[in-house]
């Protein structure tokens, strides 16, 4: 798959690098694109440490048919209440779980997820769709101060994906992989 470069966006400011992508091919290219960024930070600016990293994935399904069959591609655990008729007359607003999850070496997993209205956001950084929308956002990170060190970064950062994609296939089906063009098996 060829990706246009402007789906990509670095961030910079005093305190922080940012850098998102609207898609991406692999977790290895993502961080691959993200060490050139911490190899140029590194030549131009030689920050002594990084006191915080993180990496966020955000999945938004406004599709109305996929949708209205959440019950197929979620786990039952994630799909909770989604799929609960409501009373004749009732209509569900928004649904959001925001759990946090501390990993024993210190890293924090923040998963949220939920249905949201149309227009609505629940973080001013993503932008609010027009749509109804069921929203995956997994967020790894670590506060734990570190030399600024562009390939323990890149390899950190790689081990939070990978943590992040174990919760994604952990709470989504193999429909739902099919349903977005991915393979099943887990």
């Amino acid at each position: 798959m060829a990706i246009d470069e402007s789906t990509w966006t670095v961030s910079l400011s005093r305190t922080f690098v940012s850098v998102s992508a609207k898609r991406y091919t692999s977790r290895a290219d993502f961080v691959a694109r993200l060490r050139r960024v911490f190899d140029v930070l590194a030549a131009l600016l030689s920050p002594p440490l990084a006191d915080r990293l993180g990496i966020r994935y955000v999945c938004r399904i406004e599709e109305p048919s996929l949708l209205q069959g959440l019950a197929r591609l979620l786990r039952p655990e994630v799909a909770g209440t989604f799929t609960t008729e409501l009373g004749a007359g009732s209509v569900r607003q928004r649904e959001l779980v925001d759990a946090l999850y501390r990993q024993s070496d210190g890293t924090l997993l923040q998963a949220r997820w939920g249905l949201l209205e149309a227009a609505v956001t629940y973080d001013l950084t993503i932008p609010p769709s027009p749509n109804a929308a069921f929203i995956l956002d997994l967020d790894v990170s670590t506060s734990v101060a570190q030399p600024f060190s562009p390939g323990e970064l890149a390899e950190l950062s790689r081990h939070f994906a990978e943590r992040q994609y174990r919760f994604f296939r952990w709470a989504v089906t193999d429909d739902f992989l099919h349903a977005f063009g991915g393979g099943g098996h887990r």
